[in-house]
């Protein structure tokens, strides 16, 4: 089984409920916003993909195949930026 980890050097502050990553390694600054910072958090919270589906559908009223497309665009996105890294577990 594998699961998402912060990435080594990334340090992390919430501000009023989205997410601010200074990555320590290439000195840069991401704010992520509340879809995004949600995503994070159930990313590195030891969810899959699918769960991390389920649950913004189950507390959002949106669509699950628009939600399926955006969370994986963003795990790829939070890996290709160095932010977030997947590890076997």
């Amino acid at each position: 089984m594998s699961k998402f980890q912060v990435s080594p050097g990334v340090m992390l502050r919430e501000i009023d409920g989205e997410i601010v990553a200074f990555d320590s390694r290439v000195n840069l600054i991401h704010q992520l916003n509340g879809i995004a910072s949600l995503i994070w958090r159930l990313a590195t919270e030891g969810n899959s993909p699918d769960s991390i589906v389920e649950a913004i559908v189950a507390e959002h009223d949106v669509d699950r195949n628009a939600v399926l497309k955006d969370v994986d665009e963003m795990l790829v996105r939070l890996q290709s930026i160095g932010l977030i890294r997947l590890v076997l577990a």
